[in-house]
């Protein structure tokens, strides 16, 4: 249901820059969708887990429970993978420059 209603409300906003004289044009999303994979269900969790250790060894009921919940998947990532996704993430910045240069022609 929650995704025919955000299908249903990008198509009004869709409509809605027409209405005023915009143009839309299609962008290849897929390096944004994989960066964000990897920012918010990748390594970077490990990042996270690093800032909130100190917090959670003390008391973890401070840190908010679904913050908690994903910093600890943090210790599922190794070095390797880490480095790894940051030459990745590095390929995708410049895809999605890409991406938006060409929307641009």
């Amino acid at each position: 249901a929650r995704a025919q209603q955000y299908a249903e409300a990008w198509e009004r906003s869709v409509e809605a820059v027409k209405a005023i004289g915009g143009t839309c044009v299609e962008v290849d999303y897929s390096p944004f969708q994989e960066a964000a994979n990897l920012l918010y269900q990748g390594p970077w969790v490990a990042e996270r887990l690093s800032a909130l250790t100190n917090w959670l060894n003390a008391d973890a009921e401070v840190v908010d429970a679904t913050v908690r919940a994903i910093a600890e998947h943090g210790q599922e990532w190794s070095a390797q993978q880490c480095f790894e996704a940051m030459y990745r993430l590095q390929q995708l910045r410049l895809e999605a420059r890409q991406a938006l240069h060409e929307s641009q022609a």
